[in-house]
């Protein structure tokens, strides 16, 4: 994410089930990639010298689940929970393959 922003996905449970989720590389990086878009922003809000995201639960609608699809989730979540402003991310989906892209605005 960033030299002060650090995240944590070793306990995250399934929100509604309750189960234990085990993300994988792809998912992760992900994570990493949506928070990392709004690192800067939680840097000029958080004064100490680092903050952890400890990721706990997550609801994931598995009809509607794409790994890509957590990147804009957590900078939308930390957009809300630090009270930074919304960055703008485009999504556009490839009706051949059902895939989403994100454009970030930048």
């Amino acid at each position: 994410m960033s030299d002060r922003v650090w995240l944590e996905v070793s306990k995250v449970s399934d929100a509604y089930y309750g189960n234990r989720l085990a993300f994988n590389e792809r998912e992760v990086a992900s994570l990493g990639l949506g928070l990392g878009k709004v690192s800067s922003g939680i840097e000029l809000v958080e004064s100490s010298p680092y903050t952890l995201i400890a990721a706990r639960a997550l609801e994931i609608l598995e009809a509607d689940y794409a790994e890509t699809d957590l990147a804009p989730a957590i900078a939308g979540w930390a957009e809300t929970e630090f009270s930074l402003p919304a960055r703008h991310c485009h999504a556009t989906r490839d009706g051949a393959t059902g895939q989403f892209t994100f454009d970030w605005d930048e």
